[in-house]
C-alpha cells in the first residue's frame, strides 16, 4: 500500500472542495431558472384566469337575472288570473 502525504492528501481534499462548488453553482443557477420560467407561467396565466372568472360572474349574474324576471311574469300572470282578468286582454293594447 502506497503511503500518501498529508500535503498531497489536503490538495486533493482542497481539489474535490472547489469541484462541489461548482455542482452547487450550477444547482442554483438550475432553481433560479426554473423559478423563472414558474413565475413566467403564473404572469400568463393569471389574467387568463382573471377574465375566466369575470365571465363566469357574468353568465351567473345573467342567468339570475333571468330567472328573476321569469318568476316575476309568472307572479303577474297569476295574479291577473286570480283577478278574473284575461291575460290576453292585459297583453294586447291597441297598436300592437
Amino acid at each position: 500500500m502506497a503511503f500518501k502525504s498529508p500535503a498531497g492528501h489536503l490538495a486533493w481534499a482542497r481539489a474535490r472542495r472547489r469541484n462541489r462548488g461548482g455542482s452547487a453553482l450550477l444547482l442554483a443557477l438550475f432553481f433560479l431558472v426554473a423559478l423563472f420560467f414558474l413565475a413566467r407561467a403564473f404572469q400568463v396565466l393569471i389574467p387568463q384566469e382573471m377574465r375566466a372568472a369575470l365571465r363566469m360572474a357574468t353568465d351567473t349574474q345573467a342567468s339570475l337575472m333571468a330567472d328573476a324576471g321569469i318568476q316575476k311574469t309568472m307572479a303577474w300572470i297569476e295574479f291577473e288570473l286570480s283577478n278574473g282578468r284575461e291575460i290576453a286582454s292585459v297583453t294586447t293594447r291597441p297598436g300592437w
